[in-house]
């Protein structure tokens, strides 16, 4: 599940309605939020891990390629005038309007700086691809989500770590409450 930085930080969504808390609901930011509203393309996006105690969504990882992420939310969403998505390029009528969910591919890039409930806290992925949400692990070895309440440092070094015993390069999945799944490749 995926928001915009912008969204987080503003701590509700832009979409009608208002006052859906951005980590509280996720699933309902829609295509047009997220793909159509140039504030929201601008400020990037994140990938959301499950809820914590406090009943929010966890920010797992900002996405360095937001122009892969548009294109790939554009292709998926429902195409048609507001409230569908302007830009988005899908046709079909059972087209989604929100609750974009989708496999990305990446490369931990920055680990963060581990500041708690913030964007900036969150590992940084680049060299991102994104797949169809329907696309899994296939077996890969799999990760908990790397949020700030979680000790990602040490997760990340000991899947690097058994990577350089093995003299191999590795790749890992995560596991992002069964909304979305991630491969990193270190």
């Amino acid at each position: 599940m995926y928001t915009s930085l912008v969204c987080i930080e503003r701590g509700t969504l832009l979409d009608p309605g208002g006052g859906i808390v951005s980590l509280e609901e996720p699933q309902r930011h829609t295509f047009h939020c997220l793909f159509d509203v140039g504030v929201c393309i601008d400020s990037g996006y994140t990938v959301l891990g499950p809820k914590d105690k406090s009943g929010l969504h966890c920010i797992g990882y900002r996405i360095e390629d937001t122009d892969t992420v548009v294109e790939a939310g554009r292709a998926f969403g429902k195409a048609g005038s507001y409230p569908l998505c302007d830009t988005c390029t899908n046709t079909d009528n059972n087209g989604p309007l929100d609750n974009y969910k989708a496999t990305v591919k990446g490369v931990v890039s920055e680990l963060g700086d581990g500041t708690a409930g913030e964007p900036t806290g969150a590992p940084l992925i680049s060299n991102v691809q994104m797949l169809d949400g329907s696309v899994g692990c296939d077996g890969e070895e799999t990760l908990a989500p790397l949020c700030s309440t979680h000790n990602w440092d040490a997760d990340i070094l000991s899947v690097a770590d058994r990577s350089a015993q093995a003299n191999q390069s590795s790749s890992f999945s995560l596991v992002l409450g069964g909304l979305a799944l991630m491969y990193i490749h270190l």
